[in-house]
Parts: C-alpha cells; sequence; structure tokens
C-alpha cells in the first residue's frame, strides 16, 4: 500500500470589459502525472504550500514565479472543463461575489509495481498458458496414439524379451 498527499492549484482566468457583480465558475480538478508514483510508503513530497509563505522577498509571491515553480513538479493538477459565467450589473454599495464550484473526477494513477506484484501477475499468465498447452498436448497426443498415426512399440526395460 501507498500513501500519497499534496496541496495543488488550480488556475481560473477570465477578463471583461464590463464592470462585474458577480464571477461564477464550474471546473474539473484533474491530476497530472510526469512520473510514476513509488509502490510502497507515504509520498508528502507535495505536501507543502504551494506559496512561499516564508518569503520575504517581493519575487516569492510574484504569479509568474509562483507559476513557474508550481509547472516543475511531478505531480500537479490542472482545471479542465471551465465554465466561467461574469454577470454585470453591480450597484457600487454591493460587494462582487466569486462562486466556484470544482469536481474531482475519477483519476487513473499510475505507479511502478513492486517485485511480489510483478510475480504474482506473471504467475497467473503461467499458470493460465501451462493449463491450455497441457490440455491441448494431451488431446493432441491421445488422438495420435489412439488412431495410430505413429508407428510406435512397447518396451519394456526390465523384461528381456530373448
Amino acid at each position: 500500500m501507498s500513501s500519497f498527499q499534496m496541496e495543488s492549484l488550480g488556475v481560473i482566468q477570465h477578463s471583461s470589459s464590463l464592470p462585474g457583480a458577480r464571477f461564477d465558475v464550474v471546473a474539473d480538478l484533474r491530476l497530472t502525472q510526469k512520473q510514476l508514483l513509488p509502490n510502497r510508503g507515504r509520498d508528502v513530497r507535495f505536501n507543502k504550500s504551494v506559496i512561499n509563505i516564508e518569503g520575504i522577498l517581493p519575487g516569492s509571491f510574484s504569479l509568474h514565479s509562483l507559476l513557474k515553480d508550481y509547472a516543475k513538479r511531478n505531480v500537479s493538477t490542472i482545471l479542465t472543463n471551465v465554465y466561467p459565467l461574469w454577470m454585470v450589473g453591480r450597484p457600487a454599495d454591493e460587494p462582487f461575489f466569486i462562486s466556484v464550484i470544482i469536481h474531482y473526477p475519477e483519476e487513473t494513477i499510475s505507479y511502478k509495481p513492486g517485485f511480489w506484484q510483478i510475480m504474482k501477475w506473471a504467475w497467473m499468465q503461467y499458470l493460465s498458458i501451462l493449463a491450455i498447452s497441457v490440455w491441448v498436448f494431451r488431446t493432441v497426443k491421445s488422438f495420435v496414439f489412439q488412431n495410430q498415426l505413429v508407428t510406435s512399440m512397447k518396451n519394456t526395460p526390465w523384461k528381456k524379451d530373448y
């Protein structure tokens, strides 16, 4: 068994020349892998904040460096099927609302299998082919000898023929 835990990022962008009252988004958060995950243990390489809060330099809070560092990760997330809706007509005293609904679809996660998992799979394949092969060869042997397609003689080594 293995466990994988991470903090991720999803980027939503939209532009409009009209003043907005509300911004609604519905999207799917999908996992992107650049390498196989390990087959056992706990992987917490990316279980740290995406934003460097401890940084004191203004460059550590730049969106460009944040996205660049996030893109270097071997496992990351991306928003797909993004459906934005920009609503106009907000009075000056009303606040601007943002509503985001994120769906988490089922994902296929690739990992590097362990030695015993490979051996179990290989053994199952070997047994299934062995069973079929033994049945085919026994059937062919019975057919050949019962129909006397091959000349054969019975020889018992412990009996001597004079």
